[in-house]
């Protein structure tokens, strides 16, 4: 039994052939993405579990290896800094225009918590 979507949505969802996205593959016959998220990218956290004192050198090393592999495109889901701070995302952004994989990046609740909100 197929359950009944809101009327709203613009596509059939329900449907075998429906699409949320579509990323065409620049090395070949199949789309390969790296997913790296929750970043929570800080540049004054200490000393927890979470190390927020190692983030942004982290976040730059798994870009570094997304780069050096042939990948149509890293995404980023979420969570890119810690608590929304404007130097945090400039940090995010900076190690970003680095890299020359396409990315796209959606912003999670910690991105919204902060001054920028």
């Amino acid at each position: 039994m197929k359950s009944k979507l809101p009327s709203q949505l613009p596509h059939d969802w329900s449907s075998q052939s429906s699409i949320i996205s579509k990323i065409p593959s620049l090395t070949g016959n199949r789309t390969r993405l790296a997913v790296l998220s929750y970043l929570h990218v800080s540049l004054d956290g200490q000393g927890s579990w979470k190390v927020y004192h190692r983030t942004i050198e982290r976040f730059a090393t798994a870009l570094s290896s997304a780069s050096k592999r042939y990948l149509d495109a890293v995404l980023i889901p979420g969570d890119l800094t810690r608590d929304g701070k404007k130097k945090q995302f400039e940090a995010v952004f900076a190690e970003l225009e680095k890299v020359s994989v396409p990315f796209a990046c959606v912003p999670g609740n910690h991105d919204f918590s902060g001054e920028n909100c």
